[in-house]
């Protein structure tokens, strides 16, 4: 089941060593324009296609723009694939870069 993560809880567990992937799953024209630090782009439909290269324990946070439905659905579906620690990111990218580090 997916959880919503914020980017502060993403920091602490890339504090701890924890090996966080961030997908940013929209479509590579949004992706390009803007994008999360660190984050890769793998739209959502290509995700049952490419989400093996993860290992099942890899804790996954699913990125869109605003952190809506894009993002819950993909971490949904990547959940339904046997993926244990999957998150969305609260506020999507935006969010993430109107934050100050």
């Amino acid at each position: 089941m997916q959880q919503p993560i914020t980017r502060q809880q993403i920091e602490e567990l890339q504090h701890q060593n924890r090996n966080v992937k961030l997908i940013d799953i929209r479509p590579a024209a949004e992706y390009e324009k803007m994008r999360v630090p660190g984050s890769f782009n793998m739209p959502a439909e290509t995700i049952t296609d490419n989400i093996a290269k993860f290992d099942t324990n890899d804790t996954i946070v699913c990125i869109c723009t605003k952190g809506l439905e894009r993002s819950q659905h993909a971490a949904d579906a990547i959940s339904a694939m046997g993926f244990a620690n999957v998150f969305y990111l609260v506020d999507g990218a935006v969010g993430w870069l109107r934050e100050k580090t």
